[in-house]
């Protein structure tokens, strides 16, 4: 049984200086293993040549081109060196050629690219960072240590039961003792979060000793004790500068006189065991846990020694098959949990990679070609380990499968629309409308045309791009500012024409003309949860109704249309951040006053809107809102490719792409030839810009929109 481990040899202070010795001698200790050596081959093969291990069969060189740096940002390690050491190591555990990971790299790049290659395992929202910190009994393993800095109940629950498993798998005890960190040992004390996690905790199966203090990890009092990372890595950092100070203060003492010299030979034997005990290199590699593969993080700084030590932590993670430990652990609390929290949970099973290699695959000496096939056959016994009664959809993202829209025939020119407003005596003109908007033309609704007949045109549009069955669609959400009642909603309006009969939810969201971008955010959030797996998102309007056609400085403005896209749960990235604003404070300067009291109308029935101050909030809130996604996104404006703002006003476009420092050419414009269509607005240009080629797969696209209330919101999609 062969146990193939994958190195990132130029992760690290040192690098191969380091990384390739401490492979070598892995290797040479432990017949059973294999070694994946990634990285900048010459710089590898020089130093197996130092080691004399260029005949090695057991250890072969895989290259990289690209190096992630110490103090590389995220987004250069996860978006721009896809070709790098600590990358390709990560995709040989993705792609089943290797059971581990070891790298000594920037941890939050290794967090990152980690979790964006491997994912998560099924039930696990977040993966923590998991280190053995000496103690009077042997070792505390101690998570989260930084990857989290703010955790909610459930999280620290998660930590535990992966604790759990790594210390009963890898420390040989069947039921480990879990703490809590707490400022006390008493349940009363702590925070709202500590409370409710040890609510959790105490209805879980773990063996949950109780709350714990921060000298109970040295005391040893229990196996795992659970934080969240910000404490972790405080308490991590504490102790390692008390035990350099402890061994500085040592050394001091045993230096200030001949005689303290002659007791430090004396207490030699005592001193050596002490520094066995404490040293940290026979601590170091720290287990990212939670991913759907073993990550063992060592320390930047470690030298060979101590990054050997890492390479055993991934071996002996392998030999006593930690992921499925950790699966079991969770399927087993799941019932207990889910009772606490008050919510039920669906079940699904579940795939899972052996952790072990059957076979013994020979490599020639010298061979730097990886092998291509996996660790473990389809269909060879322990494969996959299947569960149920856990929570399910492993899928972490939402993407974006197709587009639609849907345009009323009747298209009204500038020149039309100006003649028809003359014979109610309202002047305006094509040369004035579009100096001040940039709109030539918009479209309407016929008379018996209502919004959710317009959704309706769209919705099966892109359906029919997205090739799914209507009935695969659990959730539809419509944004509508000019909905055909006042209930039930149009999205319920909807779901019945397009004949879907699954009960899946529906409703209306009303933000105005943000109204897209809030019901995006909202379907990606309820994928994301996993309550549902396939939204139709839709954005209609027939704001024709509700204009003043003797009010020139609104009625030219806006159209009717409709616009739609399907997001659907996937493995891999799509709607990569979202932010959504408001202030009611502004409720005036764009809104539709009136209100139906017994049957009649109460206020104004049409939009009112002052234009100036309209365009003067909006760019503002619309730079923020963009900064704000971006940053999520961990993206700047250079990496997006296509800007979809909300179609309102030339102006207002061409001043938000102005202050991304975009060309004008990147910005998707439809204004000119629907108007402003509102919630519609958005995908209607969407779905232009995707049906004539200019959007393509793999591509960043960041919608923004400004809306009524005032409203206003952004996300950036991987199309």
């Amino acid at each position: 049984m062969t146990v193939k481990i994958t190195i990132d040899c130029m992760g690290g202070d040192h690098g191969p200086a380091v990384t390739v010795p401490a492979a070598v001698s892995f290797v040479r200790s432990h017949p059973d293993a294999h070694l994946l050596l990634v990285g900048i081959e010459p710089a590898i093969r020089a130093q197996l040549k130092k080691c004399k291990a260029t005949g090695e069969t057991r250890l072969t060189v895989v290259p990289a081109t690209e190096v992630v740096e110490m103090d590389d940002p995220l987004e250069v390690a996860l978006r721009r060196k896809k070709d790098s050491s600590m990358r390709v190591a990560l995709n040989l555990v993705k792609d089943g050629q290797a059971q581990t990971c070891i790298s000594a790299g920037n941890t939050g790049a290794l967090m990152a690219v980690s979790r964006y290659v491997l994912k998560t395992l099924p039930g696990i929202e977040r993966p923590a960072i998991a280190f053995a910190m000496p103690s009077q009994k042997g070792f505390t393993t101690v998570l989260d240590l930084g990857a989290n800095v703010d955790c909610e109940p459930q999280h620290l629950l998660q930590f535990a039961e992966m604790g759990h498993a790594l210390v009963a798998a890898i420390g040989d005890k069947e039921q480990p003792t879990i703490g809590l960190l707490n400022i006390g040992e008493e349940v009363i004390k702590g925070n709202d979060i500590i409370k409710r996690a040890g609510e959790l905790l105490r209805a879980s199966t773990l063996n949950f000793y109780g709350n714990v203090e921060g000298n109970d990890i040295y005391k040893g009092t229990t196996d795992v004790i659970v934080c969240d990372g910000f404490v972790g890595n405080v308490a991590l950092k504490t102790s390692e500068g008390l035990a350099q100070m402890l061994t500085d203060m040592i050394r001091e003492e045993f230096s200030r006189s001949l005689l303290a010299k002659l007791m430090a030979i004396v207490a030699l034997p005592v001193l050596k065991r002490f520094k066995r005990r404490v040293n940290p290199a026979q601590y170091n590699g720290a287990a990212l846990l939670g991913l759907r593969g073993l990550v063992i993080k060592s320390h930047g700084s470690a030298q060979a020694y101590g990054v050997e030590w890492a390479i055993k932590r991934g071996y002996d993670a392998v030999k006593n098959s930690v992921l499925e430990r950790l699966l079991r652990s969770m399927e087993e609390n799941a019932a207990p949990v889910q009772q606490t929290l008050g919510a039920s949970a669906n079940t699904a099973g579940t795939a899972v990679p052996n952790q072990t290699d059957p076979a013994v695959d020979p490599v020639a000496p010298g061979d730097n070609t990886v092998i291509d096939r996996p660790l473990v056959q389809p269909g060879e016994p322990g494969a996959a380990l299947s569960l149920e009664g856990i929570m399910a959809q492993s899928n972490l993202y939402s993407r974006v499968i197709g587009t639609g829209s849907y345009l009323p025939a009747d298209c009204v020119s500038n020149q039309e629309l100006a003649e028809r407003l003359a014979k109610q005596g309202v002047e305006t003109s094509d040369e004035w409308i579009v100096a001040r908007t940039g709109i030539h033309a918009r479209h309407f609704a016929a008379p018996d045309q209502t919004t959710s007949e317009l959704a309706l045109q769209a919705s099966r549009h892109v359906i029919e791009a997205a090739s799914i069955d209507p009935q695969s669609i659990d959730l539809i959400i419509v944004a509508t500012s000019t909905p055909d009642f006042v209930f039930p909603s149009t999205a319920c309006l909807l779901q019945n024409k397009l004949g879907i009969k699954n009960g899946g939810a529906a409703f209306d969201i009303q933000a105005v003309c943000s109204g897209f971008a809030y019901a995006v955010a909202t379907a990606d959030s309820f994928i994301r949860s996993g309550v549902n797996r396939t939204a139709l998102v839709v954005g209609a309007e027939t704001f024709s109704r509700i204009l003043d056609f003797n009010d020139r400085t609104t009625c030219v403005l806006f159209g009717d249309g409709a616009g739609a896209v399907i997001l659907q749960a996937s493995d891999e990235p799509g709607v990569l951040s979202s932010a959504l604003h408001a202030d009611g404070s502004h409720v005036n300067i764009l809104c539709t006053p009136g209100n139906v009291n017994k049957g009649v109308i109460e206020g104004s029935a049409f939009l009112h809107m002052d234009g100036q101050a309209v365009f003067k909030l909006a760019v503002k809130v619309l730079e923020k809102v963009v900064v704000e996604v971006l940053e999520k996104a961990q993206l700047t404006a250079g990496d997006i490719d296509w800007l979809i703002p909300h179609q309102a006003n030339i102006r207002i476009m061409e001043s938000t792409v102005r202050k991304l420092h975009l060309p004008l050419e990147r910005m998707v414009v439809t204004v000119g030839e629907h108007g402003n269509t509102s919630a519609a607005s958005i995908p209607l240009a969407f779905d232009v810009a995707v049906r004539d080629g200019r959007i393509k797969r793999g591509q960043h696209v960041l919608i923004e929109g400004v809306g009524g209330g005032f409203t206003w919101g952004a996300s950036v999609i991987r199309y």
